[in-house]
């Protein structure tokens, strides 16, 4: 034992053995807490929300691309979207698009500063009183629409508008590229300046001549040609039970107290704003004469309790009856429910232990408006959902206008192919309104063809109108900045113009359709503008083209992005079409916003 300790003594002496162990710890920590190639590409494949140039995409990174394109959404929309299919598709590419085109701003060092974001944030109309950025209106916007409505941050939404801010950056670096012809700059200068003397029609159904009446045998053809575009829609036949409101209105008083109680709580409901206009004057001219100018203020006026007293308690009585009401038809309800053993109380039986009638209904459909029992759309599909079964068959309290009701179903009725005979008066409706938009179609052709030939050979426009009994309008000197100004036809004067600066004098461009006939437009003449002006539109004009051009330019760009990066979507499930979490940890500090905005707006705030 000795000499065995001795030679372990002299072992752990020698520096050779303490480099070896040295290496060994080494060798095993490095293993321990550092992931091999094999396992660095697994796990970045399994956090991968896409491939990018051959790089994984952090789940992260897109996760917040989407965010941020939703909220967009939600802000166009003024609400939560809703993901149907289309639409979460339509999210998602949009997504990386972003994605992809925020990498590129940020490579080409594009960014937003915290003042840039204050300043956009202030010079946003919405966020105006009087002209001037309220942070109160701000605030309001931030806890009441973005974290009530859509659960997001004041922080998130400030980085939605730095990403925007960056966007508009690089979506204006894009917007120069886009050249502009000169052809395509005195054709649009054309369409604004040059002027008009047009003469037009409209033709209805009214102007046509023959007699539109089809046969019995015509309807039958018709009706075969397409039997389930006349299908009758499924119905449903019910009973009900009724508990009018005003039976147990009589049951409830309320004091002075608490009328007044209710009036303090929704002190809101009785305020309104009210505008006035005042003339201030301003100085006096040394002519003597006093100017002015209209001061507008807007006050917040409260509706004194006496006015609204009566109101309020009519109001208090009836919700107090109505839930009495509500109350005893769910007790009417949980009677009717089976027990134990399965067993249950007829219907009637009920009704009749509690005293109310049982009336029945005339089958209606989903869309049928019950105008007798003053009940909203909820009636119907209550009713609509009603099973043939013991716990099934009747409803729970519904509660209408005028009383609440429970329903209990009769009939269910399926939706159906009708014979001829069953839907003869409808087939008559649509295949005469068919027959007489063929023959307005017939007629208006027919008088835009003739008048081609009569203008080709110098008549007028006019005679042919004439022998077809029409009635000519005309407007001289208008232009597409001027428009038409004719009553009857002021409604369509972009549709006239828009084929009219596309036209030449003397041609008579397609009939125009409208909601209540066709348009046809003859191009009597074309005078050109003042071709001095060119040079004062000439920036204006380039601005309004490439800015007309850059959203697909714009898309096309971000498309080719995703091209050139050989984008790789997510290959393994599908994404969740779920909203944006209420809270992020990176979203949740304090947000930019001071109320000590600057007085001036830049020229990104102002975009």
């Amino acid at each position: 034992m000795a000499m065995l300790i001795s030679k372990f003594h002299r072992l752990i002496q020698s520096k050779v053995v303490w480099y070896v162990i040295l290496v060994i710890i080494v060798i095993a920590f490095v293993g321990l807490y550092i992931q091999w190639p094999g396992d660095e590409e697994r796990a970045a494949a399994a956090n991968s929300a896409g491939m990018l140039n051959g790089e994984h995409v952090p789940n992260q990174e897109f996760q917040n691309a989407y965010a941020n394109t939703w909220l967009a959404v939600a802000l166009a929309a003024g609400g939560r979207p809703n993901l149907n299919g289309d639409l979460s598709d339509r999210l998602k590419d949009a997504s990386w698009q972003r994605l992809i085109t925020l990498r590129k701003a940020r490579e080409l060092g594009l960014t937003a500063s915290d003042n840039e974001v204050r300043m956009a944030i202030a010079g946003n109309p919405g966020f105006a009183d009087n002209g001037q950025f309220s942070p109160q209106r701000y605030m309001a916007f931030a806890q009441g629409f973005l974290r009530q409505e859509l659960g997001i941050s004041g922080a998130r939404f400030e980085e939605h508008v730095r990403e925007e801010i960056i966007l508009q950056k690089l979506q204006r670096m894009v917007s120069q590229s886009v050249l502009i012809s000169p052809y395509e700059l005195q054709r649009t200068f054309s369409t604004l300046v040059d002027t008009f003397d047009l003469e037009f029609a409209m033709i209805t159904t009214n102007d046509v001549k023959k007699t539109v009446r089809p046969a019995r045998k015509e309807l039958q053809t018709f009706f075969e040609q397409d039997p389930k575009a006349f299908t009758l829609p499924a119905r449903v036949k019910v009973k009900y039970a009724a508990f009018p409101i005003a039976d147990y209105m009589a049951d409830f008083s309320f004091s002075d107290d608490e009328v007044a109680e209710y009036y303090e709580d929704n002190l809101d409901d009785y305020t309104e704003t009210v505008t006035t206009t005042n003339q201030v004057p301003l100085l006096t001219s040394a002519e003597g004469e006093e100017a002015f100018e209209d001061q507008v203020r807007e006050e917040q006026v409260i509706t004194p309790l006496e006015e609204v007293q009566d109101e309020i308690l009519a109001k208090l009585i009836r919700e107090a009856a109505l839930n009495k009401a509500l109350d005893e038809a769910t007790d009417f309800v949980v009677a009717l429910a089976p027990n134990r053993k399965g067993q249950s109380v007829p219907f009637e039986t009920q009704a009749k232990k509690a005293k109310r009638d049982v009336l029945t209904l005339e089958s209606f459909t989903l869309d049928e408006e019950l105008t007798e029992l003053k009940v909203g759309p909820d009636f119907n599909e209550i009713a609509f959902s009603l099973r043939p079964n013991p716990d099934e068959y009747f409803s729970d309290a519904i509660a209408g206008e005028e009383a609440v009701y429970v329903l209990a179903l009769e009939e269910r009725i399926p939706a159906r192919v009708p014979e001829f005979a069953e839907v003869e008066d409808q087939v008559r409706e649509i295949a005469t309104a068919v027959a007489k938009k063929e023959a307005l179609d017939e007629l208006v052709q027919s008088v835009r063809e003739s008048a081609e030939q009569a203008v080709r050979k110098g008549n007028t426009f006019a005679s042919v109108l004439e022998s077809s009994g029409l009635v000519m309008q005309t407007a001289t000197n208008v232009s597409a900045m001027t428009g038409i100004e004719d009553e009857q036809f002021a409604d369509y004067s972009d549709l006239i113009m828009r084929a009219a600066i596309t036209s030449n004098p003397g041609e008579i461009p397609e009939a125009i359709e409208t909601e209540e006939g066709f348009i046809l437009c003859h191009i009597a003449s074309r005078t050109p503008g003042d071709a001095s002006l060119f040079e004062t539109y000439r920036a204006n004009l380039v601005t309004a083209l490439r800015q007309d051009r850059l959203g697909v330019n714009f898309g096309a760009f971000q498309e080719w992005l995703l091209n050139e990066a050989d984008f790789q979507p997510r290959s393994f499930g599908e994404w969740d079409d779920e909203e944006p979490e209420e809270e992020d940890e990176e979203y949740a500090d304090e947000e930019l916003y001071k109320e000590e905005i600057p007085v001036e707006a830049d020229e990104t705030a102002a975009e």
